[in-house]
């Protein structure tokens, strides 16, 4: 991921019970600070990750960053599909900057 597609990243300041919205400021701006474009989105409830992705997937973004924990993971992915399966393939990386998204790093996708 990277060059000169920029990101979107859709993050969740309450996950890890709140360490997320602490801790993903600087995981962000590191990235930034590497060459990485980045637009942010915060989800504010359940399903906002869902949503996010769903519409950010039908306006033509297909490279995310997922920052929150496996709830935020699962939102995102669930927002991609189905409209994934039989449209243009999809990126998505993990940034999990607080201790959730450790389902996603047992499965080794991370």
């Amino acid at each position: 991921m990277g060059g000169t597609t920029e990101l979107l990243a859709i993050m969740n300041p309450a996950a890890g019970g709140g360490r997320c919205g602490k801790r993903a400021p600087a995981a962000l701006a590191e990235l930034r600070a590497a060459g990485i474009e980045l637009a942010v989105k915060e989800t504010r409830a359940p399903g906002d990750a869902t949503r996010i992705a769903r519409e950010a997937y039908a306006q033509g973004r297909r490279e995310f960053v997922v920052v929150g924990g496996d709830g935020t993971v699962h939102e995102v992915i669930n927002g991609l599909f189905p409209g994934a399966l039989t449209g243009d393939r999809v990126r998505v990386g993990f940034l999990p900057p607080c201790r959730g998204a450790m389902n996603a790093t047992r499965r080794g996708t991370q």
